[in-house]
Parts: C-alpha cells; structure tokens; sequence
C-alpha cells in the first residue's frame, strides 16, 4: 500500500467545490488516470485538471457538499499524491 508524505483532510470534510495542489499531471495519461481514479466518489460531479498548475479541482452533485476525504484517498489510491487547498 503507497504512504503519501503529505496533509490529510480532516475526516468528514465536506465542501461543494475545492482545489487539490501538488497532483503529478504530466501528460494526457496522467490526467486520464487522476480523473478515473474519482469516477467512483460517491456525490462527486465535476472534475476539472489542470496539467499546467498540477492542480484538481472537484465540485459535488447539483450543488452538493462531497466528501474530500474520499476524494484525496482515491487519488491517493491510484498513486496521486494530491493536498487540500485550504483557501
């Protein structure tokens, strides 16, 4: 199983929209991979990568709150070291 040396989010985190930092996205294929690796988040709606910045940004279901310890340990699953912008 992989270890991240990076910040966890407080378990039960919720928000309607949020910015990962520090996601390896290199290429299509990684990417590809980060954005298959949430496919399966429960209330996730949209997920918008940005290649340039590293960054992932992920909002809930019509509106709704998701829950961004779920989504950090998916990335985190698939190999994606990923931190919580806390802004």
């Amino acid at each position: 199983e992989l270890e991240f040396p990076n910040k966890p989010v407080k378990e039960g985190t919720l928000a309607k929209k949020a910015t990962f930092s520090g996601v390896h996205l290199c290429c299509r294929s990684c990417t590809a991979g980060a954005q298959k690796s949430l496919a399966d988040v429960e209330g996730l709606g949209a997920v918008t990568c940005s290649q340039d910045a590293g960054t992932i940004v992920v909002e809930g279901k019509s509106g709704a709150d998701v829950d961004l310890t779920k989504v950090q340990a998916a990335l985190n699953k698939a190999g994606f070291h990923a931190i919580l912008d806390e802004k």
